[in-house]
């Protein structure tokens, strides 16, 4: 193992558990502060040559991952203003198709997979938020909404063949 690659371990080792702690105590979820805590040390992996000659390392880390908290703060302020794009044509569609079926797998076109007609259904049928939905998935919040984002591009694109 080099010399930067312990480094880095190290670091992981003695300071994930805290900046977790501290990333919990700034958002309240432990889900969501382990993923700040993974993006923080994803950042470091990638800038490795600049952290490994920083005289204070720790510093950096606990800077770093605050950045990357507020700029989640401010993508998900702007994010749950602005819908996806096509969202409110898809919405449109499915609340008007809903009115004559029980269930939104009626209405789906073919071609989706288990998970993308599954998350259309939590989002659009069940109305459940992001949040729930990253719960249900088991990732978090940004990659439900990239999924979901996935399965809504490719459905539209199905019903536009119809």
């Amino acid at each position: 193992m080099g010399e930067k690659e312990k480094f880095m371990n190290d670091l992981f080792e003695t300071k994930s558990d805290s900046l977790a702690q501290y990333a919990y105590r700034l958002i309240g979820d432990w889900g969501l502060a382990e993923d700040l805590v993974q993006r923080t040390f994803a950042v470091l992996f990638l800038r490795i040559y600049d952290v490994f000659y920083n005289p204070e390392p720790v510093k950096w880390l606990y800077k770093t991952l605050f950045n990357i908290y507020r700029n989640e703060l401010t993508r998900k302020h702007f994010l749950s203003e602005v819908p996806f794009e096509g969202e409110d044509l898809i919405s449109s569609f499915f609340v008007q198709e809903l009115e004559n079926k029980d269930s939104l797998f009626e209405i789906l076109p073919a071609g989706l997979s288990k998970e993308e007609t599954q998350i259309l259904q939590w989002h659009f049928g069940d109305r459940l938020s992001y949040r729930e939905i990253a719960e249900r998935l088991g990732v978090g919040e940004v990659a439900a909404r990239k999924r979901l984002s996935r399965a809504l591009r490719l459905c539209r694109k199905k019903i536009e063949e119809i």
